[in-house]
């Protein structure tokens, strides 16, 4: 049996697993979109990056901090 332990949600059997990772799969591709889009638009320092994904994604305040950042980083490599 296979079991996805995340440390934000309860348990996840079977089917529900891989409806979660390609859910996942798929946002990460939004994210990687939209930081690339931002990056053409304008150039912006790391965090200036961040901001402006977080309010194109709604994502909360929180999500704004050097760890992002420097996250999002990678999805400007080539």
């Amino acid at each position: 049996m296979s079991i996805l332990l995340s440390s934000w949600a309860d348990p996840e059997f079977g089917e529900k697993i891989y409806q979660t990772m390609d859910g996942s799969l798929d946002y990460l591709k939004i994210i990687h979109n939209v930081v690339r889009q931002i990056a053409r638009e304008s150039d912006l320092n790391p965090m200036q990056l961040c901001a402006k994904l977080a309010q194109k994604l709604n994502l909360p305040a929180g999500a704004v901090n050097p760890l992002v950042a420097l996250s999002l980083q990678s999805n400007l490599k080539e």
